[in-house]
C-alpha cells in the first residue's frame, strides 16, 4: 500500500524528519495533543503474532543530569501478561499491533500494580547504570587531575616556587574535582503512567507451526555456525527482535531463523513488524536464515540471507505480519534450494 501510494504521489520535496529536528517534534507534540484522551479510554489493538493477549502501559520520567541543568525524557514501554507477569518490552514491539474495533475493557487493578513495578525496576536500573557509567569516569578524572600539579610543576628548580604554584593547582583541581562530581549525578523522577491498551491475540495456526518449527531450526542454524568457526548466543527470549547472535573475531551477525515444518520453497516464510524494524536498524549485520523440514524433528539448511529488509523489500505482504513467498526465497542470492 504505501509503495502503490509514493508511485502515485510527487515525493521529490519531501523532508525526511528524525529525532532532533524541529518537525519531529512538532509531529509528535501534535499526536500527543490530539492522542491524549484515547491513551487513557479502553483502547484495543490485536497482535497477530501472539497466542495470548495481554496489556501494554507506558510510563515516562524526567532524567535530570550536570547538577540539574541538563533534562531528558525517559521512557520505557511494560507488558503484562494475564497471570500478571511483567517485564520491559522494546518499543519495536508496537509494530506488531494492528487496529481492531473491539473494546480493550477496564485495566486490571493487580496487573497496573505489576506493571507500575517493573517500571520502577527498570528506572532504578537505569539510574544505577548512568550512574556507574558517570563514576569510573570521574573516577579516572580524579586520578588524571590529581596527579597533573605534580607532573606540571616537577621540573620547576626553585623549591619555593614549585610548591607554591604546586598548592595553587591543588586548589584548583580540588575545586574542578567538586565540580565534576556535581556534574556525574544522575537523578529520575517517580514512572507516571501515560497510557495503557489492551492488546488481543489473533494468531492463526501459522504461528503455532512456527512455534513448533523454532527450536528444531534454531539448533540446526546453531551447528552450521559454529562448524564455520562462529560463536553463538541464544537470545530468543531477549526480545532484541531476532534469535542468535554469532560472532567471528571482528564480524558479527544478528541472525533470525526461520523454521518451516514443509517446504520454505512452497510455503515461504513469515516476519513480524518487529523484527523488520529490526533487521532495517542493522541493514548488512541481519542475516535470516531458513531452514525447512522441521518436521522430522531435524530440519534441512534452505538459505541464509543477508540484509532480508532489503533484500526481500518489494516482494514482502502484509500488516504487521510480513509474507515473503516461496518462490522469492528460491531465487534470492543465499538459497540454498
Amino acid at each position: 500500500m504505501v509503495r502503490e501510494a509514493s508511485e502515485s504521489i510527487d515525493i521529490g520535496d519531501t523532508v525526511t524528519l528524525g529525532p532532533g529536528e524541529p518537525g519531529f517534534s512538532d509531529l509528535i507534540n501534535t499526536a500527543d495533543h490530539n492522542l491524549a484522551e484515547d491513551l487513557y479510554r479502553s483502547g484495543a489493538a490485536s497482535d497477530p503474532t501472539s497466542l495470548t493477549p495481554y496489556d501494554l502501559y507506558a510510563y515516562e520520567a524526567t532524567m535530570t543530569e550536570s547538577n540539574g541543568k541538563r533534562a531528558s525524557v525517559w521512557a520505557t514501554l511494560i507488558k503484562v501478561d494475564d497471570s500478571g507477569n511483567a517485564r520491559p518490552v522494546r518499543w519495536e514491539s508496537l509494530a506488531n499491533l494492528v487496529p481492531t474495533d473491539q473494546n480493550g475493557g477496564s485495566p486490571h487493578p493487580a496487573r497496573e500494580g505489576h506493571a507500575l513495578t517493573a517500571a520502577r525496576e527498570v528506572a532504578a536500573a537505569t539510574v544505577a547504570e548512568h550512574r556507574k557509567v558517570r563514576a569510573d569516569w570521574f573516577a579516572q578524572a580524579r586520578r588524571d587531575l590529581t596527579n597533573l600539579p605534580l607532573s606540571l610543576t616537577d621540573r620547576i628548580d626553585d623549591r619555593l616556587a614549585r610548591l607554591e604554584l604546586r598548592h595553587q593547582l591543588q586548589a584548583q583541581t580540588a575545586q574542578r574535582l567538586e565540580e565534576l562530581e556535581r556534574l556525574a549525578d544522575v537523578q529520575l523522577t517517580e514512572p507516571k503512567h501515560v497510557g495503557r491498551i489492551r492488546v488481543l491475540a489473533t494468531a492463526d495456526m501459522c504461528v503455532q507451526a512456527e512455534i513448533d518449527a523454532e527450536l528444531v531450526s534454531m539448533r540446526h542454524v546453531q551447528q552450521l555456525l559454529e562448524d564455520d568457526g562462529w560463536t553463538v548466543a541464544d537470545v530468543h527470549t531477549e526480545g532484541r527482535g531476532y534469535d542468535l547472535e554469532a560472532r567471528r573475531h571482528s564480524q558479527v551477525r544478528h541472525v533470525e531463523v526461520k523454521g518451516v515444518l514443509g517446504s520454505a520453497a512452497s510455503d515461504g516464510i513469515r516476519m513480524t513488524g518487529n523484527e523488520v524494524l529490526i533487521a532495517t536498524q542493522h541493514r548488512k549485520e541481519y542475516w535470516l536464515y531458513v531452514v525447512d523440514q522441521c518436521a522430522d524433528g531435524k530440519g534441512r539448511f534452505f538459505g541464509a540471507y543477508q540484509n532480508p529488509a532489503t533484500l526481500f523489500a518489494n516482494v514482502m505482504t502484509g500488516n504487521a505480519v510480513f509474507r515473503v513467498p516461496g518462490s522469492s526465497l528460491k531465487n534470492a542470492p543465499g538459497s540454498n534450494a
